[in-house]
């Protein structure tokens, strides 16, 4: 088996997920060389612990299980109600849609909208 290390640098700002996609090394000593190449640039210099190191196998797939998308579901109101919020228009959405207004349950951690509430 060949592994590889990928880098990345990984962090939040303004509330969105910022992800750098730095390269491929042929060993983790190789992609902490890059680390100390890369943490005195600009914005890196800001984040210097951001920094993700992963081992790959080659020829091997990734996500063989697949992936669930997760809904962006804005703040309850009063009324304890949600909005919508998907500009991706995700078909995973099902009966409701962007923007919809709906009722939602917590099963086991877990948001889910069960019904479309009138505005």
């Amino acid at each position: 088996m060949k592994e590889v290390y990928t880098l990345q640098h990984c962090c939040e700002i303004n509330g969105i997920d910022e992800i750098k996609f730095i390269g491929v090394y042929s060993s983790e000593q190789e992609a902490k060389n890059a680390i100390e190449r890369l943490k005195i640039q600009p914005g890196f210099r800001d984040r210097p612990n951001d920094f993700d190191i992963s081992k790959s196998i080659l020829n091997r797939d990734g996500w063989s299980e697949g992936y669930k998308t997760v809904l962006n579901i804005e703040t309850k109101d009063i009324k304890g109600n949600y909005r919508i919020i998907e500009n991706d228009e995700n078909h995973l959405l099902g009966e409701f849609k962007n923007k919809d207004i709906v009722r939602c349950e917590l099963r086991n951690g877990i948001l889910y909208s069960v019904e479309k509430v009138k505005e």
